[in-house]
């Protein structure tokens, strides 16, 4: 049979299903909307209007179909999730791309690869235009070195996505990426381009004077209120004890617990230096106030710790004085991450961080340990130091940003003109109103429910059948057009993120945080590390296996100064007190000597050169410290910082 047959009779099969599906008996009558076998929702007569987009050109090509009506039991030809209906036009030979989807092994989570979602994208999106999809999973412990692999398998993806710009920026170094032509993007991807912020946002992360880039939207980006710090608050009712506001508090109270025989008398405090190595280290969080400009530049960084910092001085001196006092695990280098999630949620640890979200596994297993305890939040970056005390130095209540963006978007130097058009395709499709609102919420009545003040509210994610949402609502899916899932107002949006199904409510606590992180926002505490926009070899040369570059040297004895800093980390924490300045200062020269140096020298040549970001100026007359109080936390911060 010639493909031209095959393609008449492929045509009038998908008319046959619009004539079956549209005729008599499409609704029951009871005013109920139509599901096909997999549950999937149809569009009612009020579903919302959306911005087609642009008018497709005269190639002979027949107009897109027009509305088919208030029946549209069957997603193929339903005009809010068809793609035609948006005015693209089916690709005339099979296409396939490439995306990456971040896996999380969650046990709460679907295959990312093969479930009702992609299925669901490939049915609606897919068939309509001739493209088949495929989800290619990364690990997100890994996700460097997962695109490695599949670069070395001659497997590229199509797109490449990824939330750190150091990684992202070293593709195009790499030749991993291809530029693109924005005008032709913004014409093939109008309703994600403008949902996004246009050009603005495209011209942001040039490299070369070229856009390889399409950077995702991330809404609220300066406050990560889906952060937060859980606490232990019926410890310190136990103990008689408030909440801590200063580091001899703090120690205080670890001090009180241990001494009270609260979890046996086991150290309580398990968030060490060593366990946080990948952790950007806020360079005036911990040290001085206002921040220099240059030290912003040399240490501010998210791949490589920086230990000559002040801040990493004083948060290793202050992991020693607790170790010392035998108030950290002497095992603490031994523990993995998984190994914290056990002990919170057995009842053995003061706190955890983690971000929020309506389904938290962690929090049920922890009130099903502990069916008695109370939790708090602690507000972000707010609790110790807020004064100066016997610690001697002073801090402010600063905290790293989030990226001002969302996802990198960007599109393999492998990718055909056809694979790259489809993949801009995809991105404008998932920007559209009514498919975004699918594949964020997914059905009333067996994704989400909605509550009396018509807040929409998660339903469980192991009573959500073959609907089950990936992470975080399918972020991983979604996060290719913006990073958050608003619902109305931010109060809505954070009420709908709540945990839900659990003793407590932390929704008031968690609004109450996200306005403390705004005004510590608005008074200019809050900013994101520096952006390089030219090669810092030396970030690859001595971060390997963290990025997973394949152009690194695996075996080169200096390649891996996160692991060094690993080791010099324990040694300092277990030191003699009155050993670690002299240890601190041997271990910062080697640390330099192994290729910190160079690393430094390469970041200030380029700021010297004009070509990293600047450092918001703070306003004069600002107080460098917010005060903690949450009763006086929102009305105190605007009248201090004005």
């Amino acid at each position: 049979m010639s493909k031209r047959n095959v393609i008449i009779l492929l045509a009038l099969g998908v008319l046959a299903v619009f004539l079956v599906s549209c005729g008599e008996g499409g609704d029951d009558g009871l005013g109920a909307p139509d599901s096909d076998a997999t549950g999937e929702p149809s569009v009612s007569p009020t579903a919302p209007v959306h911005t087609p987009g642009p008018e497709p050109s005269d190639t002979g090509s027949p107009d897109p179909p027009g509305p088919p009506g208030p029946c549209c039991p069957d997603g193929l030809l339903c005009e809010s999730y068809n793609p035609l209906s948006y005015g693209m036009e089916p690709f005339s030979n099979p296409v396939t791309i490439r995306i990456p989807v971040l896996d999380r092994q969650r046990d709460d989570a679907p295959d990312m690869a093969d479930n009702h979602y992609t299925r669901w994208i490939n049915k609606h999106f897919g068939q309509n235009l001739n493209v088949t999809v495929e989800f290619v999973p990364i690990n997100r412990s890994y996700t460097m070195r997962e695109y490695y692999d599949l670069l070395t398998n001659d497997n590229p993806p199509t797109v490449y996505l990824e939330y750190d710009w150091p990684k992202v920026s070293q593709w195009v170094y790499e030749r991993v990426l291809q530029p693109f032509d924005v005008g032709e993007f913004a014409q093939t991807a109008p309703a994600w381009y403008r949902h996004v912020g246009g050009q603005p946002q495209l011209d942001m992360f040039k490299l070369g004077g070229l856009h390889y880039f399409a950077p995702a939207l991330r809404q609220y980006w300066d406050t990560d209120y889906a952060y937060v710090t859980f606490y232990r608050k019926d410890w310190h009712r136990e103990a008689g004890i408030e909440l801590f506001t200063s580091w001899d508090e703090y120690v205080h109270t670890l001090e009180r617990f241990k001494e009270l025989g609260i979890n046996d008398g086991w150290p309580v405090h398990f968030d060490t230096v060593y366990n946080r190595v990948q952790i950007t280290y806020n360079i005036n969080a911990e040290g001085s106030w206002p921040v220099d400009e240059l030290e912003w530049v040399m240490y501010s960084d998210i791949s490589i710790p920086p230990l000559p910092s002040a801040s990493v001085y004083n948060a290793l001196k202050k992991d020693n004085i607790l170790y010392n006092k035998g108030l950290i695990s002497t095992e603490f280098e031994l523990h993995e991450q998984h190994f914290f999630q056990e002990i919170f949620a057995r009842g053995e640890s003061y706190s955890y961080t983690m971000p929020i979200s309506p389904e938290m596994p962690l929090l049920e297993a922890f009130y099903n340990y502990n069916p008695d305890a109370e939790l708090g939040i602690i507000y972000n970056n707010t609790v110790l130091d807020p004064w100066a005390d016997s610690f001697g130095y002073r801090t402010v209540p600063q905290m790293r940003a989030g990226s001002p963006v969302g996802l990198f978007v960007g599109f393999g130097s492998q990718a055909t003109a056809d694979e790259l058009r489809a993949a801009w395709m995809y991105m404008e499709w998932m920007a559209q109103e009514a498919v975004l609102e699918y594949m964020q919420w997914g059905t009333e009545g067996i994704t989400y429910t909605v509550n009396e003040s018509g807040v929409r509210e998660m339903i469980r994610w192991d009573e959500q059948g073959d609907m089950l949402m990936g992470f975080a609502n399918n972020r991983d899916y979604w996060g290719i057009v913006e990073e958050v899932r608003m619902q109305g107002t931010i109060e809505e949006t954070i009420a709908a993120l709540a945990p839900k199904n659990l003793p407590q409510d932390f929704t008031q606590e968690l609004i109450d945080n996200y306005y403390y992180l705004q005004a510590a926002a608005d008074a200019g505490l809050i900013y994101s590390d520096p952006y390089f926009f030219v090669d810092i070899p030396a970030h690859k040369k001595y971060n390997a296996g963290h990025l997973g570059s394949y152009q690194v040297d695996f075996d080169h004895n200096n390649a891996h100064l996160p692991l060094h800093f690993q080791v010099f980390a324990a040694w300092l924490t277990k030191a003699d007190p009155k050993d670690f300045d002299r240890l601190y200062a041997e271990l910062v020269q080697e640390y330099l000597d192994l290729g910190y140096q160079e690393v430094i020298d390469e970041r200030l040549a380029a700021y010297e050169a004009g070509l990293t970001t600047r450092l918001p100026d703070i306003p004069a007359g600002r107080a460098p410290f917010v005060p903690y109080d949450p009763a006086e936390v929102v009305p105190r911060l605007y009248t201090i910082f004005q």
